[in-house]
């Protein structure tokens, strides 16, 4: 399977094809990679769509999250893909201990954010193979010129779901919010970044249950800004969130 995903790629990188946009990040790369999906399955997977890539199947086979929704679950509001043993049904056999992933979609358009763990059990949920991350197309993204805008976002940590209202001032450039959850390891994240309107990105500090400081970066995306996603990250890898919402 890795040789024939090396030789389609290979053959893309010749040929070329019709690309989106796609920009995103992930938490640490190693066992994850988000970006552009290059893997063409003719009915189930396309190309040139946000998508993410596994270690155990070599990160640069992209596959689209928008064809990983049919093999999934809704589990707490997030699509849920446990790649385990044996695999999920009607997935060839080498789809199996490829960890556990946990995503959403951050408004109307080819936009995710979530979290991939080899074993997402446990108290620590194996943090040294966990990863957050977000992605999306940003091909269309239009800024404000000015105007505050509120956000209803959603985050994720441990198959935990946070919720909250993120506000960006686009007359100061500043995105702050705060999302709060009952249970899990985040009970509450508030992020304070600096809006780029030139490539419509964010990026500033958050801090975590009050006391656990770190970084946070993301992007918007569509007309007017109309959608947000990112993530925040610490040095204790257990309190990596990712989030992603759309505008009120």
């Amino acid at each position: 399977m890795k040789l024939k995903l090396t030789a389609l790629i290979a053959a893309m990188a010749v040929t070329g094809f019709a690309q989106a946009d796609i920009i995103g990040g992930q938490s640490f790369e190693g066992y994850i990679k988000v970006g552009k999906s290059v893997i063409d399955t003719g009915k189930t997977h396309k190309p040139g769509f946000a998508g993410i890539g596994v270690y155990g199947m070599g990160l640069d086979g992209i596959i689209d999250f928008k064809g990983l929704t049919q093999s999934s679950n809704v589990v707490n509001g997030f699509y849920q893909l446990v790649m385990d043993t044996p695999p999920p049904a009607g997935a060839p056999a080498e789809h199996t201990n490829l960890g556990t992933f946990n995503f959403a979609k951050a408004g109307t358009g080819d936009v995710w954010f979530g979290e991939w763990a080899q074993d997402m059990s446990g108290a620590s949920a194996n943090d040294g193979r966990r990863a957050v991350y977000y992605v999306g197309d940003n091909k269309g993204t239009t800024m404000p010129t000015g105007g505050v805008a509120t956000y209803s976002v959603t985050g994720i940590n441990h198959g935990n779901a946070l919720g909250g209202d993120f506000t960006a001032n686009f007359n100061s450039n500043k995105l702050t919010g705060t999302l709060t959850s009952n249970s899990g390891f985040v009970t509450n994240l508030r992020i304070n970044a600096d809006i780029n309107s030139s490539n419509a990105s964010f990026s500033g500090s958050a801090i975590a249950n009050g006391l656990v400081t770190g970084t946070t970066q993301g992007h918007f995306f569509g007309q007017d800004a109309a959608a947000l996603a990112g993530m925040a990250k610490f040095g204790i890898r257990h309190f990596d969130t990712a989030f992603g919402g759309k505008k009120k």
